[in-house]
């Protein structure tokens, strides 16, 4: 990635975290900021009024927030998981332990989509909270204590509860299939597979919440390394090892490439499959093929556009009006979580091309960088970049979304495309 490429980003993301950060004592939306620390919400406009638990942790590495911001949202989440089950009237339950969807100003745990009110929780959004939240809470956790150095805090007490049981309580709160230990629903029980996919309706083994698990084991055996529980630590790592062991049998096509799930919407992720090789969570043929769908689906099947990414190549699309086989609320083709583009996995993708094509991959990246140039949020007059979402030629959903290019980031560094950033300690 070119020098000024990567300073432009660089400098982009500090911004959007500028104009996303919400102190103690600030208004946003209906809400004020009461937590006793700074948070930060997903967009610099007001359409997610609250701090959303996926966005933060997905984001967490890019060297954006300091460690007391860090600190302040972890507490927080400990906070608001439940120390028994909860039950709606609609049927809907969030089990004990269970992490947030997002977390209102006020303090208030919402644990499903498509809400901010704690009274209108569930129902076609769920029997039971995203499985995603739960891993991303632990890996946010292990990044805080082990690459930034301060394991002290998990044995610091949240109610009582050590924060290390309470990510362990967490962890075990989605439900998995015993003998391969990936994350499996049924109707009985859905929950969203990704929180960026959570109006699409999925179930069986699902892929992409069971690569974060797969992680989230590996973390947990970590952890428990450093506290020197070595009982705890190898139960991890067996449990990592029999994920890992089922996720290539169970979800890659012949194509290469990883579905998303094996029941309903079972459409090929391009996310997941980047996702997957990015973070090194297949053997090395598996590996290989899936790079090979990736690059593929971009550079022959229009899975990418101005450097963004489309959850499912459009030419394997479920027909001609969806993207995926089921939908919980009705959304046009080539829109939000209908097949638009999304920044966010660009860099996951674009590691995955690089196996293939690295020129091709170089390309993609400052595609992205231009598009974001182009209509960046900071020109007079104002525009959007970079927008949670975006199909040609003129489709833009809420910018300025700071998951766009802090996860790009994470991972371009991680690729060594641009220097390490000096940590926020």
């Amino acid at each position: 990635m070119r020098g000024d490429s990567a300073q432009f980003l660089e400098e982009l993301a500090r911004d959007v975290a500028a104009v996303c950060r919400v102190d103690h004592g600030a208004t946003c939306g209906l809400w004020m900021n009461v937590t006793g620390g700074p948070l930060y919400k997903p967009s610099g406009r007001d359409a997610y009024p609250a701090f959303w638990v996926r966005d933060f942790a997905l984001s967490a590495e890019a060297g954006l927030f300091s460690y007391e911001e860090i600190r302040h949202a972890l507490l927080l989440i400990a906070t608001t998981q439940p120390p028994s089950p909860i039950q709606f009237p609609n049927g809907s339950f969030v089990p004990a332990g269970a992490v947030a969807d997002h977390i209102l100003f006020d303090g208030t745990p919402i644990f499903f989509p498509g809400t901010c009110h704690p009274a209108d929780q569930g129902g076609r959004w769920g029997v039971q909270p995203p499985f995603d939240n739960a891993f991303l809470f632990i890996l946010l956790t292990a990044y805080t204590t082990l690459t930034l150095g301060h394991t002290p805090l998990l044995g610091e007490s949240i109610a009582g509860q050590p924060l290390l049981d309470r990510l362990e309580r967490a962890f075990f709160s989605v439900p998995s299939d015993p003998k391969t230990e990936l994350v499996v629903c049924s109707d009985n029980n859905r929950g969203a597979n990704f929180g960026f996919l959570d109006a699409v309706c999925q179930t069986g083994h699902l892929l992409m919440a069971s690569l974060l698990r797969l992680r989230a084991a590996y973390a947990l055996r970590e952890m428990a390394d450093v506290t020197g529980d070595t009982s705890n630590a190898f139960a991890y790592q067996s449990l990592a090892e029999t994920i890992r062991d089922h996720i290539g049998p169970l979800f890659q096509r012949e194509d290469g490439g990883l579905r998303a799930t094996t029941g309903r919407s079972a459409q090929p992720d391009l996310w997941g499959t980047a996702y997957a090789v990015h973070y090194g969570l297949l053997d090395e043929e598996r590996e290989t093929n899936a790079a090979k769908f990736v690059a593929n689906a971009c550079l022959l099947e229009g899975a990418s556009w101005k450097g963004q990414i489309r959850p499912v190549p459009p030419r394997q699309d479920f027909n001609e009006q969806t993207c995926w086989e089921s939908l919980l609320i009705p959304l046009p083709r080539g829109t939000y979580q209908n097949g638009a583009y999304w920044a966010f996995p660009a860099g996951w993708v674009c590691d995955a091309m690089a196996r293939v094509d690295e020129s091709a991959a170089r390309t993609l990246a400052e595609d992205l960088t231009a598009h974001f140039m182009e209509e960046d949020f900071r020109l007079d007059p104002p525009s959007g970049a970079p927008w949670e979402c975006v199909h040609p030629p003129d489709y833009r959903k809420e910018g300025p979304y700071l998951a766009s290019v802090a996860v790009p980031l994470i991972a371009f560094r991680r690729m060594g495309w641009i220097p390490p950033s000096a940590e926020r300690r």
